[in-house]
């Protein structure tokens, strides 16, 4: 158990410590002495292709179907539900990241324009700090396909912001730009006094919405 979580320590700081290639940590020349003693990289590299955080028998095909993430799902909720437990405020932002992934995932995506533009798709709900509180990582348009407006339209913006506000306190104010953005979004918030001021555009003029305005224009 010490052993995989000093592994799981070495690849946080790999994140924070980015190179090109894994090798380069323990190299002479790009040599980074906090991974490079903390263990060997013929033991680090045995470990990575063999670490499994779920047993395959465990999960039905049906699961297996439903959950593109099914092999490391446990891990993903130990740190989402992390997250859920930070201090939040009444103000929070709504966006998508991009975590950087060009090994072979079914639910691996290419976002032309982002710095990290193949990876896993995951959006997710900041507090001003820059502290991710919840997230969300997309695996395709079947991700938000419970969530949707009253009149029963949805998307994958308005699905994001519908799930990762479900758990939002009365009178909070969400900020998103025009990837999550509508009209009836805000409707919908408002009516739970939520309050989302977003971004969306009318030929291609910026313009800034929020419930606020929106009910002034009533």
């Amino acid at each position: 158990m010490a052993e995989i979580k000093k592994f799981f320590g070495m690849s946080l700081i790999m994140g924070c410590i980015n190179m090109k290639r894994l090798r380069m940590y323990w190299s002479k020349k790009t040599r980074v002495p906090i991974i490079a003693n903390s263990m060997s990289r013929t033991r680090f590299f045995k470990i990575r292709n063999n670490l499994k955080v779920v047993d395959n028998f465990s999960v039905n095909e049906h699961e297996k179907k439903a959950d593109r993430l099914w092999k490391v799902r446990p891990f993903v909720e130990q740190i989402r539900t992390a997250c859920t437990q930070v201090a939040r405020g009444d103000k929070v932002s709504i966006d998508e990241q991009m975590i950087s992934f060009t090994g072979r995932c079914p639910a691996r995506q290419y976002v032309p324009r982002k710095p990290s533009p193949t990876g896993l798709k995951n959006f997710v709900l900041a507090i001003p700090s820059g502290m991710v509180i919840d997230f969300e990582i997309y695996q395709g348009e079947n991700t938000f396909k419970d969530y949707k407006l009253d009149d029963g339209s949805g998307g994958q913006g308005v699905g994001a912001v519908l799930q990762l506000t479900k758990d939002v306190v009365q009178g909070s104010r969400v900020f998103c730009d025009r990837l999550f953005t509508t009209i009836p979004l805000i409707d919908h918030l408002a009516k739970k006094d939520i309050s989302l001021t977003g971004t969306i555009s009318f030929k291609n003029v910026p313009v800034t919405f929020s419930a606020d305005s929106h009910e002034e224009e009533r």
